[in-house]
């Protein structure tokens, strides 16, 4: 048994062209942020790579053959590769994989400090936008600073709109149509949508295409929302973000 676990959402037709390693110094750690990161974008392929594995028994450590392995899969998949690791020594694991790669594939390779969890889930969201393999590890790595901020239980309702709200566009007030509010699967639905269009789309000025962001405003379900957009698709996209949120986004 190794450390490896392929986890891959949705039509493998559809898989978005950058993919993920997720390193973690144990099995179940590594498993459960791919299963977190899956949920909000079904269509990145990620493979969960935790523990140190002898004679099919784990010990809590990382393997520099299993973190290869993966890398490898994903290379050949056709997809480049954001390597996102748990602790300090995980991201040592990933820098000596990226030694041990030809440098065509290493150049296809990023390894971007940040939090594993969020990390995971804006990489993954930002991937499933089809975003280029630059972009997708600065969604990993930023999610740190994106976060600081964010409410804790029981503070504010979420209605709020927050400074910095697009300039010189018509805005649309919109009801959040489930009860559970803008969490964490909603806020990666809405992330995913906005990114199919070329405009700048915020909600209470936040910007749609941050998961954490959006998760920031702590909306609870049936707030109002301000839908603004700027860009050639504005028109589109703050039709379609409108009658998402007021379907509830998946949710009820």
């Amino acid at each position: 048994m190794t450390g490896g676990d392929v986890t891959v959402g949705g039509d493998v037709g559809r898989v978005a062209p950058v993919g993920l390693v997720l390193v973690a110094h144990a099995s179940e750690l590594a498993r459960g942020a791919a299963s977190v990161a899956r949920q909000m974008a079904p269509d990145v392929a990620i493979e969960a790579v935790g523990g140190f594995w002898v004679d099919g028994l784990e010990s809590l450590g990382t393997d520099v053959d299993s973190v290869l392995a993966a890398v490898s899969r994903q290379l050949d998949g056709g997809r480049d590769v954001v390597v996102l690791g748990d602790l300090g020594s995980a991201v040592l694991t990933a820098g000596l994989v990226l030694e041990l790669l030809e440098p065509s594939g290493a150049a296809r390779v990023r390894v971007p400090g940040g939090p594993f969890v969020e990390g995971a889930v804006a990489a993954a969201v930002r991937a499933a936008g089809g975003a280029g393999l630059d972009e997708v590890a600065a969604a990993a790595h930023d999610a740190a600073s994106q976060w600081n901020g964010a409410r804790t239980a029981g503070e504010g309702t979420g209605a709020e709109v927050s400074d910095g709200e697009i300039p010189g566009d018509e805005s649309v007030r919109v009801t959040l149509g489930n009860t559970t509010g803008l969490h964490a699967r909603p806020a990666a639905v809405l992330a995913r949508l906005v990114a199919g269009f070329d405009a700048k789309v915020t909600v209470n000025a936040a910007p749609a295409e941050s998961v954490f962001e959006l998760m920031k405003l702590a909306a609870d379900g049936g707030a109002e929302l301000e839908v603004a957009a700027v860009g050639p698709d504005a028109t589109q996209a703050r039709e379609a973000v409108v009658a998402a949120i007021a379907s509830g986004l998946g949710e009820r």
